[in-house]
């Protein structure tokens, strides 16, 4: 088991009657990607900024590096980089002038350093283009240049992919991969994007309504989810009639696109095709399944699926 580098114990966060965080136990380990999934306004980002020493918290307490960061926050920084929400760049200044002013306040005249990390990004070191004309993922594209441009052995991104299009959000899916898995950094990213943190995260914790109500690796989430027969039939009707009479009535749902899901693995598929081909009804596509991330985030904290209930 790699060693935790961050590690929150009862971390809360209260702005007056509302509580923003809620007594999180969040646990990070030594070069992995620790996915932070989320709805909008689930305590992702008040989070990020306990970790880094930018709020105070309520209550609990936020390690990084196995030091508390409101008492050694002076020796904790400079291990680590961050992007939440947007720095506070210059308008009038291109994205290299921003980045150079940066690293001359940090006591640094790189000039090779910050075309690196701007090729890192995708962004063009000689662009003539000044900050105010950035497009919304140019400037995440910036940020997240500044937020590694000293080499951090620890990366914390808020959202890091938005804004981006399709292409983008690949370029810098690979792009955090690759800082992870060539250079052994630790990242630990939000996002309300299911699909991203799926492709990107060893470890995943879901955040709702300021609660951490679920944290594993990708392969325990893998055991916990539902298995289903995901099954396409010429007659709905009839198939659920040969549920109920003759399988005892399992669970089961119509999917918006028209399938059942069946959430009964003791069922012989063999058999129950052939039970329906004897019924006369037609089987277009059968198979075992897996519950996706989304199914299952939606499923723990309470949310509603786009599916129809037939049964429970």
């Amino acid at each position: 088991m790699s060693e935790t580098v961050i590690e929150t114990t009862g971390l809360t966060k209260v702005y007056g009657s509302h509580i923003s965080v809620d007594h999180i136990n969040l646990h990070v380990r030594r070069g992995t990607i620790y996915g932070l999934l989320g709805r909008n306004g689930a305590g992702k980002t008040t989070t990020m900024k306990m970790l880094l020493g930018l709020i105070k918290p309520t209550d609990g307490q936020a390690c990084v590096l196995g030091k508390d960061i409101q008492k050694e926050r002076k020796k904790i920084l400079p291990h680590i980089g961050a992007s939440i929400e947007t720095p506070g760049f210059y308008a009038n200044l291109t994205g290299k002038e921003n980045l150079q002013i940066f690293s001359e306040y940090a006591g640094r005249k790189d000039n090779v350093e910050i075309e690196s990390v701007l090729e890192q990004v995708g962004l063009p070191y000689r662009d003539k283009k000044i900050f105010s004309q950035y497009s919304l993922g140019m400037k995440q594209r910036l940020a997240i240049a500044y937020a590694i441009m000293h080499d951090p052995d620890i990366l914390i991104l808020d959202e890091p992919t938005n804004g981006l299009d399709p292409i983008g959000i690949s370029e810098m899916r690979a792009f955090i991969k690759r800082l992870c898995d060539e250079q052994g950094k630790t990242i630990l990213i939000s996002s309300h994007i299911l699909q991203e943190i799926e492709m990107l995260a060893d470890d995943i914790g879901i955040i709702d309504q300021g609660k951490l109500i679920e944290e594993s690796s990708k392969d325990e989430l893998s055991v916990k989810r539902e298995k289903y027969i995901k099954i396409k039939v010429t007659d709905t009707d009839g198939i659920v009639k040969i549920l109920r009479n003759q399988y005892q009535s399992p669970r089961y749902k119509l999917s918006a696109k028209g399938e059942l899901l069946i959430y009964d693995s003791k069922i012989n598929i063999e058999e129950f095709i052939r039970d329906l081909v004897m019924a006369g009804i037609g089987v277009r596509e059968a198979g075992f399944k897996e519950e996706n991330l989304e199914s299952y985030f939606i499923r723990v904290t309470g949310g509603v699926d786009i599916g129809q209930d037939f049964h429970e």
